[in-house]
């Protein structure tokens, strides 16, 4: 039998990933959270992986842990190998057109809510095993660069980073969510708002409440909120109850069920337009056909569930949604 990688070359793929989870987040603690694994077993396989290097690649001696110089070359190069590792199992699985043994996905609140149900049914047909997540788009975007997500829908491209795979799926206006009892007099202008009713927002912890936040103060409105949440039920709740107005998207009205609930009336957003984009990504050359079969499959559902939803109701609305079909650089 012949000998086990690590026997030969002092290294073997799993307590190289342990290595890199740990040198990225340059906490053991938090390394072992990340993958699933005890605090001892992380520094157990640290250990390991020096003895049978016969270098020191962690400086123990300070807090946070620091990488030596050895240990900063091996961080360098073993993020390459463990990327050129999952890209060609990747390849592989799709030269033999198999089934991926799991499959993990990251969607955002909004579409996980609404496309999500359908995406997973149809996921079923690729993947033994599917782990799905939700939350929103800049912690999706860290699970995906981290490894700990094959695949994410988020509102966030990331362009400032390499390395990543983007395909556009649906573009969308932000719009104004009025309590249904306010005159429609009273709605048209966001000075009118600022003045009249509490502003209920997004958190800026998301990238829609970025976007948001970004949007006001490019108009020169200074809007103190009285109400933040982190989802669009919430948000949305406060408005149908007449406790403040809102600015969201079509696709978190669907979400929140916009068509169930009278308390709430949208109107286009005065002045600038904002809009919000929905990605698939995947990291480069990695599972990038299956992303191109999601890309297909969640554009023809949103067409259906959100799209086709407002156009009766809202023509002007559903004529400003673009279901993306380009890919993105």
């Amino acid at each position: 039998m012949p000998p086990r990688e690590r026997d030969t070359y002092g290294i073997d793929f799993a307590t190289l990933r342990v290595f890199v989870v740990a040198g990225g987040e340059r906490s053991m603690q938090r390394a072992a959270l990340s993958l699933g694994i005890s605090q001892p077993a992380v520094s157990q396989a640290i250990q390991r992986l020096e003895q049978g290097l016969g270098v020191r690649l962690i400086d123990r001696t300070v807090r946070p842990f620091k990488l030596t110089a050895a240990g900063d070359v091996l961080m360098l190069r073993g993020e390459a190998l463990l990327s050129e590792l999952e890209r060609l199992k990747v390849e592989v699985q799709d030269a033999g057109d198999a089934l991926a043994s799991s499959l993990r996905v990251g969607l955002m609140d909004s579409f996980a809510t609404t496309v999500g149900p359908l995406l997973v049914r149809n996921l079923r047909n690729y993947a033994d095993r599917i782990s799905l997540w939700s939350g929103v788009s800049p912690g999706l975007g860290d699970d995906l660069l981290r490894r700990n997500l094959d695949l994410i829908v988020a509102s966030d491209p990331m362009y400032g980073l390499g390395g990543l795979d983007r395909s556009a799926l649906l573009e969308e206006p932000f719009v104004l969510a009025l309590p249904a009892s306010l005159r429609e007099t009273d709605g048209a202008d966001l000075q009118s708002l600022v003045h009249g009713l509490a502003f209920v927002r997004y958190s800026v912890r998301s990238f829609m409440g970025q976007q948001i936040e970004q949007y006001l103060r490019r108009i020169g409105f200074s809007v103190l909120p009285k109400l933040e949440f982190n989802s669009t039920e919430p948000v949305y709740s406060m408005v149908a109850a007449g406790l403040g107005w809102a600015i969201t998207t079509p696709l978190c009205l669907a979400q929140a069920g916009f068509h169930r609930n009278a308390g709430v009336r949208i109107a286009p957003l005065p002045g600038e337009q904002l809009k919000r984009e929905v990605y698939v990504l995947t990291r480069e050359g990695e599972f990038a056909e299956l992303a191109q079969r999601v890309a297909v499959f969640s554009r023809e559902a949103l067409r259906q569930l959100v799209v086709d939803e407002f156009a009766p109701t809202m023509p002007w609305l559903s004529s400003q949604m673009i279901v993306g079909t380009r890919e993105i650089p």
